[in-house]
């Protein structure tokens, strides 16, 4: 099995990181089950992911 890679950065995520995060993203406007799904280690989205208003924090998703 192929290990999943980073969207942001590229690189391999470890199958033991488990801080990585798996982003879905929808269509907001229309009814459908269509979705796209990236992984990405959580350093990369918390830094890529940066909004006007707000930020997303990985350490939300932790136990």
């Amino acid at each position: 099995m192929k290990d999943n890679i980073c969207w942001f950065c590229g690189e391999a995520i470890e199958l033991n990181d488990e801080r990585a995060v798996r982003i879905t993203l929808e269509n907001l406007m229309r009814t459908t089950d269509a979705i796209q799904t990236i992984a990405s280690h959580a350093d990369c989205a918390r830094v890529r992911l940066i909004g006007a208003t707000m930020m997303f924090d990985p350490e939300v998703l932790s136990d």
